[in-house]
């Protein structure tokens, strides 16, 4: 395809509390992107992300793009509805932007206080505000605080499954939730990058 470009790339997850593995300590997840590439400063990308989570088969359809304006001052990059960041360079090194990062996770959990195997399921949204300083040409440091929006984990016994998760719907979704939400809450962090570079 003339100025684009497939990945698919697979890998398999641990995502469990480490008191002895089983076959519910591990996951399979994939993801498949096209991606366009109008030019340097334009892309264009649809794909799909699944993950064998805890819960059962979680589906996320994918579409994005990335921009970056003529003069090096904006930038864009959006992978919907997982991942989005704009950003707006008030100096060489300093830019000021927005964030936004919505996941789904589950974690396996060894036996709990009933004597059942149980997982976790996480799944937060969150909105930040950021400053970015790039102390040196490999290394970033963000100052960025937001807040988490229907953030909760939930813990559920291993055999409640649903037939199949999409972002905002759960199909056949009849589990008991073993404890308490969490309340939406203020997030600060500090974020110290380093970047890689490689040759094309």
């Amino acid at each position: 395809m003339r100025n684009g470009r497939v990945r698919i790339c697979s890998c398999r997850k641990l995502p469990s509390d480490f008191k002895g593995f089983t076959k519910n300590d591990f996951q399979f997840g994939a993801v498949a992107l096209l991606k366009y590439i109008k030019n340097e400063r334009l892309s264009y990308k649809v794909g799909m992300y699944y993950n064998s989570e805890r819960f059962g088969p979680w589906l996320v359809p994918l579409a994005g793009l990335y921009y970056r304006s003529s003069d090096k001052k904006i930038e864009a990059n959006l992978t919907l509805p997982l991942l989005a960041d704009i950003n707006y360079s008030l100096r060489k090194k300093f830019a000021v932007g927005f964030n936004f990062s919505g996941q789904v996770r589950t974690y396996n959990l060894s036996m709990i206080a009933n004597g059942k195997d149980a997982y976790v399921a996480r799944s937060v949204n969150e909105l930040f505000a950021y400053v970015r300083l790039s102390i040196a040409e490999s290394v970033i440091l963000q100052l960025r605080g937001g807040r988490s929006v229907g953030r909760h984990y939930r813990m559920y016994d291993n055999q409640e499954k649903v037939t199949l998760g999409l972002p905002l719907a759960y199909f056949g979704d009849h589990r008991e939730q073993l404890n308490d939400d969490l309340k939406d809450g203020w997030v600060c962090q500090v974020i110290l990058l380093y970047r890689f570079y490689t040759v094309k």
